[in-house]
Parts: C-alpha cells; sequence; structure tokens
C-alpha cells in the first residue's frame, strides 16, 4: 500500500497503514509496536524488546528489577553489605575490619602466598617470612639459622644444646662426651659399681666379671703412643671359630689388676689366663714366638722336642751299653749314666753296643745265657 495522508475521518480496524510520521498529542494505544528503527518513548506500561534497550535519562522502578546479569557500576546502589561475604543462608563467612579481614570458618586453596607477616591464635604462633622463623608462643622458635630453639636449648648444625634427654629407648652417638657418672650398668676401667646411688658406698666399690668372652675374631691394634692393651678380666675365653689377634709389636695384658688368687696387684707373676684351643701365627699358618719363656702346670704333648733338653727333669738319662768278649769271659763298659766318657777308639772295638736308659743291668744264667734286666 502507498504511503496514505489521512486529514480527517478515523483509521479503521483491520486495515493496515504505511505512514512516514506519526505526531500525536494524545495517547496512542496499540496491543503490540514493531518498530524496526529506534523507538523514543517516554512512558509505557511494559517494554518487550530484542534488542538493546538504552535509558537516557535512567530507570525509575518501584518494584523490583530482574535481570540474567547486570553490568556495569554497583556504587550507588543500597542494601549491600560491601564489607562481608555471605554464604546461601546469610551467614557472614568473611568481614572486613579496619585492619584486615576475619574469616570464620574453613578455607581450601591451592596455594597460599602471605608477604608479610602470618599469625595464628592470639598471637601465639606467628610465621615471619622477613626473618624465615616461626613461632610457637614466646618458648619455641623453628628458623632457618638457629635451627629449633626451645628456651635456652637449642638444636642446629653445630650440634644438641639441651637440658635433659629423657629416653625410654637407646640413643646411640658416635661418641658421647662429658661426665658419665650417674651412667648405670656401664663397665667402667675398675669394673662396675655395686650401686648407681652416688651417695652410697657401694658406689665406689666395684666388680668385675672373671670371664671376657670373645666370639668373633678380632685384633688388638694399640696406637703407637701405647705401651700395651690390658683388660681387667682374669680371663680371656676365644670361642669357636673366633680368633684373637695381636698385632706385630702389641702386647696385651690380662688381669691387669692381679684380681687371680695368684696374682698380685696391679699384676704380677701370674697376669690372668687366656682361654683357647689353638694358638697359632697371626698369619694362621706360622708357629708363634714365646719370648721370655714359657711356664706350664700340666702336660705339654708334641710330636716332637728340639733343642737343649739338659734342665728337663724326671727324664731318664740315655747309656751306652758296650760289649766286649775276653776269653770265656764278656766284659760290659758303660758311659755311667754320662759321668764316663767312651772314645770313638773303644766305641769302634765293641763287639756289641746299644744305648738305652739309665739302670738297665745284665747277668749270666746257669745256661750261659745274658739276661738283661730294665
Amino acid at each position: 500500500m502507498a504511503n496514505t495522508r489521512i486529514t480527517q475521518g478515523v483509521i479503521k480496524p483491520n486495515e493496515d497503514y504505511d505512514v512516514r510520521h506519526i505526531n500525536a498529542t494524545g495517547i496512542i494505544t496499540a496491543t503490540n509496536v514493531n518498530v524496526s528503527g529506534v523507538l523514543t518513548y517516554e512512558d509505557v506500561t511494559n517494554v518487550d524488546s530484542i534488542g538493546i534497550i538504552t535509558a537516557r535519562k535512567g530507570i525509575v522502578s518501584s518494584g523490583v528489577v530482574t535481570a540474567t546479569a547486570f553490568h556495569g557500576s554497583g556504587a550507588s546502589l543500597t542494601g549491600i553489605d560491601a564489607t562481608a561475604l555471605k554464604d546461601s543462608a546469610g551467614n557472614v563467612k568473611i568481614q572486613a575490619q579496619a585492619s584486615g579481614a576475619v574469616h570464620t570458618g574453613f578455607s581450601t586453596m591451592q596455594n597460599l602466598r602471605v608477604t608479610g607477616i602470618a599469625t595464628f591464635g592470639t598471637s601465639s604462633t606467628v610465621i615471619n617470612g622477613g626473618t624465615d622463623t616461626i613461632n610457637v608462643g614466646t618458648a619455641l622458635t623453628l628458623g632457618h639459622t638457629q635451627g629449633v630453639q626451645f628456651h635456652t636449648q637449642n638444636l642446629h648444625s653445630q650440634g644438641f644444646e639441651v637440658n635433659n634427654i629423657n629416653a625410654s629407648g637407646i640413643i646411640t652417638a658416635a661418641q658421647f662426651s662429658g661426665d658419665g657418672s650417674n651412667l648405670a650398668n656401664l663397665p667402667a676401667g675398675l669394673g662396675t659399681a655395686l650401686s648407681s646411688t652416688q651417695s652410697s658406698p657401694l658406689n665406689k666399690i666395684y666388680y668385675t666379671n672373671t670371664v671376657l668372652p670373645v666370639e668373633s675374631t678380632i685384633t688388638v691394634d694399640t696406637p703407637a703412643s701405647a705401651s700395651a692393651a690390658y683388660t681387667q678380666y682374669a680371663d680371656i675365653s676365644v670361642g669357636s671359630g673366633a680368633d684373637l689377634i695381636i698385632s706385630d709389636g702389641d702386647d696385651l695384658i690380662p688381669d691387669v689388676l692381679g684380681l687371680r688368687p695368684d696374682g698380685t696387684f696391679g699384676g704380677g707373676s701370674a697376669l690372668g689366663r687366656l682361654r683357647v684351643d689353638k694358638i697359632v701365627g697371626k698369619d694362621a699358618n706360622s708357629a708363634i714366638n714365646v719370648e721370655k719363656g714359657l711356664v706350664v702346670t700340666g702336660v705339654v704333648t708334641a710330636t716332637q722336642f728340639k733343642g737343649d733338653g739338659s734342665q728337663l727333669s724326671g727324664v731318664t738319662s740315655r747309656e751306652v751299653y758296650g760289649f766286649t768278649g775276653i776269653g770265656k769271659s764278656l766284659s760290659l763298659t758303660t758311659t755311667n749314666s754320662g759321668a764316663d766318657n767312651i772314645d770313638n777308639a773303644t766305641y769302634v772295638a765293641f763287639e756289641e753296643s746299644f744305648i738305652g736308659p739309665t739302670g738297665i743291668s745284665f747277668s749270666i744264667n746257669t745256661s750261659g745265657n745274658l739276661i738283661m734286666t730294665v
């Protein structure tokens, strides 16, 4: 339909009109208004727009304004508490204060970075990133430099400074230093005290077990500055399969206190016993060297004895017996228990001779036979 100028009369219903402008001084009422350009209006009851509505002088609502999202500044909004964050039930979880924020409940976060000082509780636990320290109250400090400090006790790279240690288990260290007078069940240089009570006289009276057992192979190798190694044990018992090795140039003195009944105080002629089944050289294949002699109260058994036996007692002397026939007589010559010597010429002239023990006697029976009696 072409544009139509309506000068008078009325607009009929159910008719379509295309107009360029409508200037109305009254009210235009329509069920729906479709505008392809810009609609400028002042007061409307409802606006349904598929595009953007621009309100040049604002929107005044006496009811509720509902939208899927609000954009822009909300600084002029009232009824909103900008100092607190609440949960869906209206409970305040984070409340802003002049000195910071107070958080009620638990916070779950992936990472936490505090550039200042973090305080937990009422000034009880403080984490200070500037000094790399954690203070728990006024007594306990954990720091990068001072280590762990509790009052005047410290655990740091130079050691452990502590007033007392109460342990129900075992304390192991490479070395213990200081006063050990209150240690119990400790074998001291003189032995073990009969009492661990310092005020008791029994604390100054000691005992030592008789036998020092050696159940595995050990080597006694003293420093060059030492004169000898020693022990207060009277007996040293070397177990089966174990070796007690004394290094070259070293000495081991058992029963240094002379506690055995046949010993003397400070060591004496009897210096304890070494109880072993076998004694060999340090290399386990050579013989031992006894420098100052060997005193044996029992029996010495050997596959062979060599050397000077002149000082042996209880040993029957060897005797040379030589026989020479003189007519119908028989002459017997002996070395007379070593008192007489037989020269080589006489020995060669014997018709019969033998070497036997001293004390053999000879006789001729009625049948003319030579009888020897030992």
